[in-house]
């Protein structure tokens, strides 16, 4: 890996974040805890690197462009630190990354399209259940699966656990996947950050879960506040 996630977590995010081995969410059936990320290693990616293009040439030396695009939204102090430092640590291998911010229906367009060589994204499942299938099974190629990427193991993995009702047979298919994905490395996972909430202590039955973008049933429907604070320790 040669990114630096853990100085873009300890030095922007002020270690607000988790790294990831894969766009799995952690903590869930579909991310096997066992696998570890990829480690910043920037002496094997230069190896690496040197044996695709077959010359290592001298310190610093051009070796390839990646333009990679993102969208106006996604730009912020955070977003600029982030890819300076992933700019940095790529130059000293001869690669240079030129990002392009655009706006939100030129982005759009690109991701539609697929005119990027790459692009910078978010991504959270569309269900309570982080189903990855529509990241990763080839029917999605036109859709949410960005990277094109196809593998028969993993649409056959992908079909089985969306019928597979024993919670332990899932994440065992699940944890086949995560080892193809981390294998293979069709998205170049960063981090997933922590989320903090806050609210009054007249407010209760809150969950978590239910701030989220797929919010757990039956949600705020169960919360109720009281007219006055409850004594400490209640």
């Amino acid at each position: 890996m040669a990114l630096d996630r853990s100085r873009v977590i300890d030095d922007v995010l002020h270690g607000q974040a988790q790294i990831v081995s894969a766009p799995l969410l952690p903590n869930t059936i579909v991310s096997d805890a066992s696998i570890a990320p990829l480690p910043f290693d920037l002496a094997r990616a230069d190896k690496l690197l040197s044996e695709v293009v077959k010359a290592k040439g001298p310190p610093g030396a051009q070796r390839l462009v990646i333009k990679m695009v993102a969208a106006e939204s996604q730009r912020s102090p955070i977003t600029d630190a982030t890819f300076q430092i992933f700019r940095r640590d790529l130059q000293t291998l001869g690669v240079d990354l030129q990002l392009t911010i655009l706006s939100g229906k030129d982005y759009e367009a690109a991701m539609v399209k697929r005119d990027f060589d790459a692009v910078y994204f978010g991504w959270l499942p569309d269900t309570p259940d982080p189903d990855p299938y529509t990241l990763l099974h080839s029917t999605e190629i036109t859709g949410a699966n960005y990277a094109g990427f196809t593998n028969d193991e993993v649409d056959k993995l992908l079909d089985n656990a969306r019928t597979t009702t024993d919670p332990k047979a899932r994440k065992a298919l699940y944890a086949k996947i995560h080892a193809i994905v981390v294998d293979e490395m069709p998205y170049t996972a960063l981090y997933v950050p922590y989320g903090h909430y806050a609210w009054t202590r007249r407010l209760h039955n809150v969950g978590v879960r239910d701030l989220g973008v797929t919010p757990a049933v039956p949600g705020i429907a169960r919360w109720w506040v009281s007219s006055t604070l409850p004594t400490p320790g209640e």
